[in-house]
Parts: structure tokens; C-alpha cells; sequence
């Protein structure tokens, strides 16, 4: 990076995966050398830092992790080593139901000898009032939600907290309450939240008369994903893909400007002048009012709300400075902020997290701290929930704040669970959708990215096909690379052995096998049972053999090639059938000369060119959509 820091991966040879992960200061010693180990399925099972940290700052970490059989994270442990001297330890156990709730969270967190309360807990699960909702927990916790599922009242008594919540039309979070604070969040129409307006409980005299309320002085204006102004400064976002590397902090604008000058735009509300400027910040004052009229007071006090003027553009500077204030992020795999450097490249803080996201350790000798943290996400000090874009997570107990707008898409699983329960593999970019982390799980997300857009359509439309496919990976040398069924899922074997393929690897099997799971979906190729039967009369596909001719074959071995193996002197543009019209003599030529090597193949079609007479038997499986 620009600092003189330098983040280097590795990647297993044969399935893929992250290995090691090291992130280095200026002075070429590693703040962060990670390790990772996995299961047969793609689980990380431990992650080990060897690192000891740099100027009283860091250390080694030490992880593991177990999962059950639907790979949900059931039991973790970790430890943290601190250059300073500082030691943590944590322990969880987790049980779900079938459908992803939690049944049961029990956490211990240990620093120095000394449990952490906010951390530590053993929290038993109701559902009383929704069916994957948390309605309580043995605690004395307590939760209420709306007729759309967005939570509207929680109460955690070993915290000492209470929240009154209120959502807007779209179920976006639009107020946090509680006795002496008040967050309220404005948002673009369903798209992302551009304000943030936070209060403190105030008693006061004004014109000689008592006022008491809340009053809105630290407001945060998100320009666009690049800028984020508050009424103490601004801040400048560099980002490296969607990864956000740099932040820079301080000076730069001005507010000796023309009533018409646009800058003044960056201010808030694309405000003009002075008067301009109160007229919005009544309307929007108007909006505060609403949200807060909305939810249930405690004990009456509610108050009123004032919107403190020119809170927002005082946190400007008055004259352009330079903006030393530089500082670069290196994320562990999941995309959380794990070091900070500073300018001159050497690490400003340091933050570990529990499994669920929870703060495990920090560590800060600058006056810098990132609000950007688990999964990279914005922390909001005041609620202590992680805004995401669509929801807010709730990292304590471990869920989301509403409901998945894409529930739909899980229709088996809890729309109020986080990352399907295992969040040291998953992610969920914006809250609505869960994706696997695209360092650890590299197969699944950047391979699809590297390789090439053709297998990355392919590998989505057997996932999104109503067959069920199984990707299955082995490097027993015995295994055949192939495209097999039982009758009813279709199984896609590929092999990750090295010397497959020609010392190809995995991909090569890959990206060959599911090039005939897409010549299923079209009818090109079949299975033959050959008209056997089992015990019931019903066909029996085991061993059923692949119908198929040399034109697929060769459509699948260009696929995992990418073209850069010449088949026979034919390796691009292979029709689909020896009889296409566009096929030229010279095509048909080619096509015997790779006969010749390929001798096993029939160089006719044998596809499923005939769907109604192939429909009759019960020799033949047709893709669903020809059933």
C-alpha cells in the first residue's frame, strides 16, 4: 500500500482455499500472519496468528471451531496473547432448531483473569410470539415486534438496557430510543440511510423559560460511499474493488462561499443559504417528531426534540489543510477491519472479534477509531448494532433486527439468523443475501470471478435450475470425473487431486462436468439405464451410463481448458451437433480428425433429439423441464 504496508495470501494448490494471509508494516514485520485449516467440506476449523504484535500493539490469536451437520457453528474457543500484556480468553456453545433459530447461546469472555460481563452470558431462547423471533431468553430479556416483524422493543436487564425502536414505510430503522439517548437514521427512498442524527437527554433554560429534551448535536452526513461528513469533521474513503482500504480524515473545504455556490451542498440537504438551511432542518425536524411520537414512552419521559442549527457545517473546517490524517485497513478473511496503520505504516489499532461479531479485543494508541469493524460494516456506537444497508444486526444476540427482504429465497431457514449460522465462512454483504467470503471460500465466489464468465453462468444455472445438483470434490485417484444421477439429484464428481487432467487440477474437472450438466438442462446429452429395474419396478439409475456424442465432449473439454489446449486441431466454436446447419465441410473435417483420437465417441448426435419417443421409455432421464 501507499504506507509501505504489504498483505500477502496463499492459496491450497488443490481445493483452493486461503492458507495464510500476512499483513506486514513498513518495517517488513508481520502485525498479522495468519494460518487457516479446514474440514473435507470447506469449514474453517482453526485459524492460528503467530504474529506477537508491534509496539505494544497486537499479538498472537489462536481459534477453533466446530460445526454440525448442517455446518452451523456449534462450539468455538479462542485465546489472544498481547504484546502489551494483555490476555484474552472466550468460549461458545450454540444450539438451533431445524430452521436456523437459536435454541441456546452460552459465551464466556476472560480478560486478565476477569469475565466480561457484556460478553459473557448463557442465554436460553422463547418464540411466543413469531415463529423465528426471539420473544425472550431466560434472562429476563425481552422483545416485541411489529405486524411486519421489525423489532419494536427490547429489554436486556444484564446490560442495563432498553430500546424502543421505530421503522419507517419501507421497515427501515428510522429511531433508536432509550432514556438518555436517541438515534434517528434518514434514508434515500429503499435505498441506503444518508443521515444520522444522534441526541442526548438535555435539561435547559432558553428565553428564561425550562426546556428539557433531546438535542441533536452530533449529526453524520453520508454523502456517497466516498464521503462521510459529522459535525467534528469529514472523512475520505479509498476503496480497492468493495474493499474499503484508505481513510482520510480532517481539512479541506471551505465555507467562505457565494449563497449559490454548490459546495455548500456537501453540507447537508443541499442547503443555499442560511435560511435555507433552517427551513430543512425544520422539515426535517418534522420527520424526528414522527418517529418519535411513534414509540412507547417510559414512565412518560419523552420531552420534545431540538435540532441544534449549523451543527452539521460547523464540523468543517474554515480553510483548506492538507489531510495528514491517513489510515489504511488490513481485514482478516471474512473483510473485517482486524489492523489499522497509520501514515507512516505501523499499526495505530487492532481489533479481534467473538464468532458473532462481537469486539473480542481492542487495542487503539491513535485518537483514530474506525467505526468500520465486523465484516467491515459501520458499528453504531450509540445502539451498539452493525448497519448492513437492507437491516441491522443485533451482534450480541446474534440476529438481524428484522426480516431478510429476501426471505423468500430461504424459505426453510430463519429470516432472523445470521449468515445461516455460520459466520466464520458466510457473509452477507448488504443484509440481504448470503454470499461465502471470497478469500476463504475462493472456490465458490473469486474463482467464479478469475476463470472465466462462461463457467461462472454455468455453475449458476445448475444452482439456480429446479434439478438438484450436487457438487461433489474428491482426490481419491479411483474416482471418475463424471456426470452420474440416482434418479432423482444429478451429481457432479469432479476431481482435486494434482495430476488430474493432466496436472490441471480441479478446475479443469470442474469446469468440464458442469459443461454437461448445462448439456442436460438443453437435452443434449441423457441417461441410459439400459432398462433396468429395481426391486419395485421402478428404474434404477445406478450406473446409469451418459448418452452423449464426440461434439459434447469436445464442448466440455474446450470448457475446462479455456481453449488454451487445442482438442484435435478444433477447440473453439464447436457446434452442438454433428448435423448443425452453420457446420462447414472443413468442420466436419476437423471433427474426423479428432474422432481419431477419440475413438470411444460417436462422431453422429446421440443427443436427446427426440423428446417424445425418448419420453415413452423408461431407458432414458430427461431434464425436468421435459419430463
Amino acid at each position: 500500500m501507499g504506507n509501505g504496508t504489504k498483505t500477502s495470501y496463499e492459496y491450497d494448490v488443490y481445493r483452493h482455499r486461503l492458507k495464510s494471509l500476512v499483513a506486514r508494516n513498513a518495517g517488513g514485520n508481520p502485525m498479522m500472519s495468519n494460518t487457516y485449516t479446514y474440514d473435507s467440506v470447506g469449514n474453517i476449523m482453526g485459524i492460528n496468528n503467530i504474529s506477537s504484535g508491534y509496539n505494544a500493539i497486537g499479538g498472537a490469536t489462536e481459534q477453533s471451531f466446530i460445526y454440525d451437520s448442517l455446518y452451523r457453528l456449534v462450539t468455538a474457543d479462542g485465546s489472544f496473547a498481547g504484546n502489551s500484556g494483555e490476555n484474552d480468553s472466550y468460549q461458545l456453545a450454540m444450539k438451533y432448531y431445524d430452521s436456523g433459530k437459536i435454541r441456546m447461546k452460552a459465551q464466556s469472555h476472560i480478560r486478565n483473569n476477569v469475565p466480561q460481563t457484556n460478553t459473557s452470558y448463557d442465554l436460553v431462547y422463547d418464540y411466543n410470539s413469531l415463529p423465528h423471533a426471539p420473544s425472550g431468553t431466560n434472562a429476563g430479556d425481552k422483545f416485541l415486534y411489529d405486524h411486519n416483524g421489525n423489532l419494536i422493543f427490547s429489554e436486556e436487564p444484564e446490560l442495563n438496557k432498553v430500546h424502543l425502536l421505530s421503522w419507517n414505510e419501507n421497515n427501515q430503522l428510522s429511531l433508536v430510543f432509550d432514556n438518555s439517548n436517541m438515534s434517528n437514521f434518514l434514508y434515500e427512498g429503499p435505498g441506503e440511510r444518508y443521515m444520522k442524527i444522534n441526541s442526548d437527554y438535555t435539561q435547559m433554560t432558553i428565553n428564561g423559560q425550562g426546556w428539557q429534551g433531546f438535542v441533536s448535536d452530533r449529526q453524520t452526513l453520508y454523502v456517497n460511499p466516498y464521503l462521510v461528513v459529522n459535525n467534528t469533521g469529514y472523512t475520505k474513503h479509498y476503496y480497492a474493488d468493495n474493499q474499503r482500504v484508505i481513510s482520510k480524515i480532517g481539512g479541506g473545504f471551505t465555507i467562505y462561499c457565494s449563497p449559490l455556490d454548490t459546495a455548500y451542498s456537501v453540507y447537508g440537504l443541499g442547503i443555499l443559504n442560511q435560511a435555507d438551511y433552517n427551513d430543512k432542518s425544520n422539515a426535517v425536524l418534522g420527520m424526528l417528531v414522527n418517529d418519535i411520537n411513534s414509540v412507547i414512552t417510559i414512565d412518560g419521559l419523552m420531552g420534545t426534540h431540538k435540532l441544534l442549527e449549523d451543527s452539521l457545517t460547523n464540523g468543517t473546517q474554515e480553510h483548506s489543510q492538507p489531510e495528514t490524517e491517513i489510515y489504511y485497513y488490513h481485514p482478516d478473511h471474512l473483510g473485517s477491519s482486524n489492523y489499522i496503520t497509520d501514515v507512516y505504516g505501523y499499526p495505530s489499532q487492532h481489533l479481534e472479534y467473538l464468532p458473532f461479531g462481537e469486539t473480542f479485543v481492542e487495542e487503539n494508541i491513535r485518537n483514530f477509531d474506525t467505526p468500520y469493524k465486523f465484516n467491515a460494516k459501520e458499528l453504531d456506537a450509540e445502539t451498539g448494532y452493525y448497519y448492513f444497508g437492507a437491516r441491522y444486526l443485533d451482534t450480541r444476540n446474534s440476529i438481524w433486527l428484522g426480516v431478510d427482504p429476501m426471505s423468500d429465497k430461504y424459505p426453510s431457514w430463519s429470516s432472523y439468523a445470521y449468515c445461516l449460522d455460520n459466520p466464520i465462512r458466510l457473509i452477507d454483504p448488504n443484509g440481504m443475501e448470503v454470499e461465502h467470503n471470497s478469500l476463504s471460500d475462493k472456490l465458490n465466489t473469486t474463482l467464479l470471478r478469475i476463470y472465466n464468465s462462461k463457467f461462472r453462468n454455468n455453475y449458476r444455472g445448475l444452482k439456480n435450475s429446479k434439478e438438484t445438483y450436487v457438487f461433489k470434490g474428491t482426490n481419491n485417484k479411483s474416482t471418475k470425473s463424471e456426470l452420474t444421477t440416482d434418479g432423482s439429484k444429478l451429481y457432479v464428481n469432479y476431481r482435486t487431486d494434482k495430476n488430474s487432467e493432466q496436472g490441471s487440477g480441479a478446475m479443469v474437472n470442474l469446469r468440464h462436468e458442469t459443461e454437461h450438466g448445462i448439456q442436460f438442462e438443453h437435452g443434449e446429452i441423457g441417461f441410459d439405464n439400459t432398462g433396468r429395474t429395481d426391486e419395485f419396478g421402478q428404474p434404477d439409475w445406478s450406473n446409469s451410463a451418459v448418452n452423449f456424442d464426440l461434439t459434447d465432449e469436445m464442448k466440455a473439454r474446450d470448457a475446462g481448458y479455456f481453449s488454451n489446449l487445442s482438442i484435435g486441431g478444433y477447440d473453439k466454436n464447436v457446434r452442438s451437433s454433428w448435423n448443425h446447419p452453420k457446420n462447414t465441410a472443413m468442420d466436419k473435417q476437423k471433427f474426423l480428425k479428432t474422432q481419431e483420437a477419440y475413438k470411444d465417441y460417436q462422431l453422429g448426435p446421440v443427443n436427446n433429439t427426440n423428446p417424445i419417443k425418448i419420453k415413452n421409455s423408461q431407458q432414458f432421464m430427461l431434464p425436468f423441464k421435459t419430463r
